[in-house]
């Protein structure tokens, strides 16, 4: 990779694990699964979730290196949907996901529509094969003018 890893740590906290990296005021969690929480902030962070890497844990805390999507195969659709978001000021690919299906349910209530717009941001949420979703949300912002 090009890009220099980010650290994510993971400690047990309060109940439920909790996800952080240095320099960000992101935080993720999950209740039952170290590795859920890392990879919900590498989602909210924009990095690699499918190429993070564990690493050696150290005093109860887990500790994950993950990198930039600047790399790999769906860097180049990434890119784009990234520009996209970024010039619509969002800080990042899953928050303009979340809020285009949020606009588009309430402008539009069209079961269709809704249904895509679930399938996509629930394929970019679970999927191992990220492309797929990704190329359908291109398309589909493209159709949309945004």
């Amino acid at each position: 990779m090009h890009a220099e890893a980010i650290t994510i740590t993971v400690r047990y906290s309060g109940g439920t694990y909790v996800a952080r990296a240095r320099g960000s005021r992101h935080t993720a969690s999950c209740t039952h699964d170290l590795v859920l929480a890392a990879r919900n902030l590498a989602r909210k962070l924009d990095l690699d979730v499918l190429g993070m890497k564990r690493g050696p844990d150290r005093e109860g805390v887990a500790t994950f290196e993950a990198w930039p999507l600047t790399s790999g195969p769906i860097a180049e659709i990434y890119g784009e949907l990234w520009r996209k978001a970024s010039s619509m000021g969002y800080e990042s690919v899953t928050e303009a996901l979340a809020d285009l299906e949020r606009r588009k349910v309430a402008e539009q209530p069209d079961t269709v529509q809704r249904e895509l717009l679930e399938r996509v941001y629930n394929g970019w949420a679970r999927s191992t094969d990220v492309a797929g979703p990704m190329r359908e949300l291109r398309a589909m912002l493209d159709k949309e003018g945004i």
